[in-house]
């Protein structure tokens, strides 16, 4: 999983949810820019995601693309339903706060 304070939608890779049988919901294609400037083209979605992170238990819409290298991005959107998040990057670690 990435955390991606920088991106504003959430992401689950594809394949990963082909394998996790979750449902496919085709929308009107849109572009989302991605950190090199590029784009990439996006016309899936699953909703009602739901990820365990910590003690808090997020139900989430989140879109599908093909991409290597993370199963799953969480974005601005659905950090922002968190609570306060404390980075410690020394030793790689996040501590959620109410």
């Amino acid at each position: 999983m990435l955390i991606d304070s920088g991106s504003t939608h959430s992401f689950i890779n594809y394949k990963l949810t082909k394998l996790l049988n979750y449902f496919i919901y085709l929308v009107p294609p849109f572009q989302v820019m991605i950190k090199d400037g590029g784009t990439i083209n996006c016309s899936r979605k699953c909703h009602n995601i739901k990820l365990n992170i910590g003690e808090y238990l997020l139900h989430s819409l989140i879109i599908a693309i093909e991409v290597g290298g993370v199963d799953v991005a969480l974005g601005v959107q659905l950090l922002q339903s968190l609570a306060t998040m404390a980075f410690t990057f020394l030793d790689l670690s996040i501590r959620f706060s109410s």
